[in-house]
């Protein structure tokens, strides 16, 4: 069974310099949380990110701390576990169009 945690991440508007904050689905992994964007770099998250990568994270029972964001090309072996998680896709199907197409997002926790 899936599992949906999700996460809160906090970003700089491009425009407005306000925070913007969203709930999403996250992975970590090799000490990084990886989010994905279904709508690729069009989302709003995702544009401020780039104008603005110190971003605001909050896992799951722990309080929000700083993170550095930046675009990442995911390889197969973590879209593929992104895809388990969420989408319940079993080891041997293919991936979701979700998963395949996703812009996927590195965010590293900053001192």
């Amino acid at each position: 069974m899936p599992s949906h945690e999700v996460c809160y991440l906090t970003t700089t508007g491009r425009r407005t310099g306000r925070p913007h904050r969203i709930e999403i689905w996250f992975l970590q992994a090799d000490g990084a949380v990886y989010l994905f964007s279904g709508g690729g770099e069009a989302s709003d998250w995702v544009r401020n990110l780039r104008q603005e990568p110190r971003v605001s994270l909050e896992l799951p029972g722990r309080p929000a701390r700083a993170y550095a964001a930046s675009i990442v090309d995911a390889p197969a072996d973590l879209r593929r576990r992104m895809d388990v998680r969420y989408h319940g896709t079993g080891a041997e199907e293919e991936l979701t169009n979700w998963a395949r197409r996703a812009t996927v997002v590195c965010l590293m926790p900053t001192a």
